[in-house]
């Protein structure tokens, strides 16, 4: 026997943190090997309000990946673990290096910079009218200063 957490989450996914709504505590057990990832679980229940379980047993996280009604009494959940959720603590305590190597990102500096943005207007002699096609073009040249 395991014991189970049933949860209703409506968080998505890829959010680290959940939040956990409608609990209940139900046993179970086991029906396939403990996987890193995934697992298969039967529980006798006649409840669906859940789509998230936490086994205490194993600390971990689980999505809801499926249900399979056994009997009228037994159902068979497959999960699949929530690495966000199970390894937050983990998560939240890492830190990360951020180095500059040989090639520079164009796009990103360590040096301090302003950026302004500058419009300019230009009047169009020609005017567009019903009977044709057109083809717009925007040409920029960034060495134009305004």
């Amino acid at each position: 026997m395991v014991t189970l957490e049933l949860y209703k989450v409506i968080n998505q996914p890829s959010e680290l943190t959940k939040t956990l709504n409608n609990a209940l505590v139900v046993n179970g057990a086991f029906r396939s090997e403990i996987d890193s990832m995934d697992v298969i679980v039967e529980i006798e229940s006649n409840t669906y309000e859940f789509n998230y379980v936490y086994i205490p047993t194993l600390n971990k996280y689980y999505f809801l990946q499926n249900i399979v009604h056994v009997n009228a009494k037994i159902i068979r959940m497959q999960l699949h673990c929530d690495v966000l959720m199970t390894y937050k603590t983990d998560i939240l305590a890492s830190y990360g290096l951020v180095i500059q190597g040989g090639t520079i990102n164009p796009y990103y500096s360590s040096i301090e910079s302003e950026s302004r943005q500058a419009i300019r207007r230009f009047t169009f002699p020609y005017k567009f009218n019903n009977n044709g096609n057109y083809v717009l073009v925007t040409i920029t040249n960034n060495s134009i200063e305004g």
